[in-house]
């Protein structure tokens, strides 16, 4: 029998991009638990969450690294990675030009790398 208990997120810490999917899955998280608790960081903290607003590429290492250890010395830890910056380039792959197959690549891949191995 499937445990259909709800999963409490109060008190937990995230990490996520905040556009597209990103910005749904952050605000789904505040709202979870109302009492736990940019644009994305006023809705979140709308939603009773708290936020903090960061700007970067997850392509660049060094600043996923920043990110995370600013993550953790305001909340201690990370709890929950949600792992899914991408874009799309509407083209088929014959006309995709080799530097924009590459973008795609670094942030679907190597971002989701550099992520995990930094969280």
């Amino acid at each position: 029998m499937q445990d259909t208990a709800p999963i409490s997120l109060a008190g937990k810490v995230a990490i996520g991009s905040g556009r597209g999917l990103g910005r749904e899955f952050a605000l789904a998280l505040a709202a979870r638990d109302r009492e736990a608790g940019c644009q994305r960081y006023r809705e979140i903290r709308r939603a009773s969450g708290q936020a903090v607003a960061m700007i970067g590429s997850v392509t660049d290492r060094g600043w996923v690294g920043s990110m995370v250890a600013e993550v953790v010395a305001r909340w201690d830890r990370v709890d929950i990675l949600v792992n899914n910056a991408g874009f799309v380039i509407d083209r088929s792959f014959v006309k995709l030009d080799l530097e924009d197959f590459e973008a795609v690549l670094n942030v679907h891949l190597m971002g989701a790398v550099n992520c995990t191995r930094a969280v």
